[in-house]
């Protein structure tokens, strides 16, 4: 180690810089996460679930600044000979460092404002197409948070400038670390807990990206936003043609020609002139949706699959008062975007996650629709809404949203909170809960062991522990309200969010899979409502459908922006269902499925319709029908995506919220 420093004292320096920086973002992150939104709730519903990682990570982001500094210091052997050279460095090191600081405040500000973190998404929204609000001033001053904090803690950067520039210098270095292996024990400490593992814990290996993402520190965000900016979709000039292809392939699956287009200006809404068909009295809704609920594990779905995992289900469907739908499919993959295209009847983004990237658009919800008709409305969630950017969504459409973090995402405790909602409820009015449950998520560990079916920790048989622990959930709750006077009139929903490969095939598992293991649900339709079908239904469905299939159910035929159709009503011929996540897609029809891979170097799988499973690859044989497979989803993905850009779902600005 003789090519090392054996002067410790510019390492302290920057060390001392760090250490007064660091005090200014836990200042900063405090302020975030312990104050309530400029509007009331609370920022976050889990505080102390979030602050460890957003702490850990904002101490990542600092020590990204001051490490290359830290490096160069430990092989400066005479620091008195280039003193005003080393003076310079300390002092671009703080300014960056304050910098951070400044940044840091800016985005978690924008957080709290407009829940969603400065990106090009943020800048299209508030700066270029738009001056800043008249309002913003009254919004600062009339904050829950305290009036005017915001524009106090900008401050935080500017002390930490001057502790620095004034006292910094004059802090003595601690005896003890002028000891040569102290501090290089120091510096080896620091390199790996806050440089190597938030970089190890960023990668995809433990799946945090999701999670990290409203704790992100500056450094991060500044790469993410230039990056963003090299992935910005471009539009073609002229949109009319793929507009016209996905009102075409809407209108085609259409049976009953009731629904009308609106103008350009609204290509994706419609307008209903038939008849709506009101039922004989008000129904309740429950729907119920489990993690990662493959249907490729539930034997009345894949007769191919030989294990009873779900007697409950079967049981349910077996009883006369039940629709089963064989070929029903997830829109989007992972939970969130399942989440964003069970509500709002709209595929998912060809590569952004919209309930983050367009949290600020006014994209309506079948569950919203209810409640403007005087439904209760209440969502019951087994893991932090925060976590994917849920709540601003849940807020727009529910009346209530009911987490409990001591559940530990545990289903039968989170069914057991639901209950007591149903008992504490205004039993004057219809209602609508929805349910996203948790304990059948990978690693398949979170369930009652005499629900265990098997010892094995391979990834595709242990899900059937989680799997049967969750039906039994299901049959606890079901017959505690099934003497309740109301259950007559409450349709039960079942389904799952999405799938998830986990290398049935014998390969590595591969969580950007759109085959069928990873995008085939279940959906049970429960209850004796008079149009609703009994037994197994056959017909290509997917989320899409399920918010237009409730609506159709309960008499309510309110304009929508919704790509699904009632499943009452849905053309056997024409069924088609789009699948997206991050780049990749999956298009099903009666006749073909095709998963394209990677649309740069145009690597597509084809199957033929009958082949459920996707086992046999036949697009070396067909592939005409591939690339025009191909080219519908292109086409329609380009649409969905520039109506996401351009906010054209947004019921709101075309005054149509209700029918006449």
């Amino acid at each position: 180690m003789k090519f090392l420093s054996s002067d410790a004292s510019l390492f302290y320096r920057y060390l001392l810089m760090f250490g007064m920086s660091w005090v200014g973002g836990l200042v900063l992150t405090l302020f975030l996460f312990l104050r309530p939104t400029p509007y009331g709730p609370a920022y976050v519903m889990d505080v102390w679930r979030f602050l460890p990682h957003a702490v850990f990570f904002m101490t990542f982001g600092l020590m990204m600044i001051v490490a290359p500094f830290m490096t160069v210091s430990l092989f400066v052997k005479d620091a008195e000979k280039h003193r005003r050279l080393h003076s310079v460095a300390q002092g671009v090191c703080a300014v960056l460092l304050a910098i951070s600081l400044f940044y840091q405040h800016l985005d978690n500000e924008i957080l709290r404002f407009c829940t969603m973190h400065i990106s090009p998404d943020f800048l299209r929204t508030y700066l270029l197409s738009q001056d800043v609000p008249d309002s913003l001033w009254d919004l600062l001053a009339s904050d829950a948070g305290g009036a005017n904090v915001s524009l106090y803690l900008l401050s935080v950067p500017v002390i930490f400038l001057v502790c620095w520039f004034v006292f910094g210098k004059r802090i003595p270095q601690p005896v003890v670390l002028k000891n040569k292996k102290v501090f290089l024990s120091l510096f080896g400490v620091l390199m790996f807990g806050f440089i190597f593992l938030p970089c190890l814990f960023r990668s995809e290996l433990f799946a945090w990206k999701t999670i990290q993402a409203k704790v992100a520190p500056p450094v991060v965000l500044i790469r993410d936003t230039i990056v963003s900016w090299n992935d910005t979709i471009r539009f073609p000039e002229d949109m009319s043609e793929y507009i016209a292809t996905a009102q075409k392939a809407w209108l085609e699956q259409e049976n009953d020609k009731n629904w009308q287009m609106l103008d350009d200006k609204h290509p994706f809404m419609r307008r209903y002139v038939g008849e709506c068909v009101q039922p004989d009295k008000k129904y309740n809704v429950i729907i119920i949706s489990f993690e990662s609920y493959r249907a490729y594990n539930l034997n009345m779905f894949n007769t191919e699959y030989k294990i009873e995992v779900a007697p409950y289900l079967n049981k349910l469907i077996t009883d006369g008062n039940a629709a089963y739908y064989t070929h029903y499919y997830t829109n989007g993959h992972p939970t969130i975007g399942a989440f964003m295209a069970l509500h709002t009847g709209i595929a998912p983004h060809s590569s952004y996650t919209v309930a983050k990237a367009f949290v600020n658009n006014k994209i309506d919800s079948f569950v919203n629709v209810l409640r403007r008709h005087g439904y209760q409305t209440v969502f019951v969630g087994a893991s932090d809404p925060d976590w994917d950017s849920q709540r601003p969504w849940l807020i727009q459409w529910y009346d209530e949203v009911l987490f409990d973090p001591a559940n530990d995402e545990m289903d039968r405790p989170v069914m057991q909170d639901a209950l007591k909602w149903l008992k504490a409820r205004d039993m004057s009015k219809p209602f609508v809960m929805t349910a996203f449950l948790m304990s059948n998520h990978m690693p398949f560990f979170r369930y009652e062991k005499e629900f265990r079916l098997t010892d094995s920790d391979v990834l595709y048989e242990k899900i059937i522990n989680t799997m049967h622990y969750d039906d039994d959930v299901l049959r606890e709750f079901v017959e505690s309200i099934r003497n309740e006077p109301w259950f007559e009139n409450t349709i039960l929903v079942v389904t799952g969010d999405h799938g998830v490969d986990l290398g049935d095939r014998g390969e590595q598992p591969d969580y950007k899979n759109l085959r069928t293991e990873a995008v085939w649900i279940p959906l049970v339709m429960y209850g004796k409502h008079p149009r609703l079908p009994k037994g197994k239904q056959d017909i290509l469905a997917s989320h899409n459908d399920l918010g237009m299939t409730i609506l159709d159910l309960l008499g309510v035929c309110d304009p929508t922006t919704s790509m699904g159709h009632s499943l009452l009503s849905k053309n056997k011929e024409k069924s088609e269902v789009y699948i997206y996540k991050y780049g990749r897609s999956s298009i099903r029809t009666n006749d073909w499925s095709a998963y394209v891979v990677d649309s740069k170097n145009k690597k597509i799988m084809l199957y033929k319709g009958d082949d459920y499973l996707q086992k046999t690859d036949v697009s070396g044989d067909n592939p005409e029908i591939a690339e025009k497979l191909k080219r519908r989803l292109d086409y329609i993905s380009m649409a969905i995506d520039y109506g996401y850009h351009k906010d054209m779902y947004d019921m709101e600005a075309a005054d149509l919220k209700t029918t006449p």
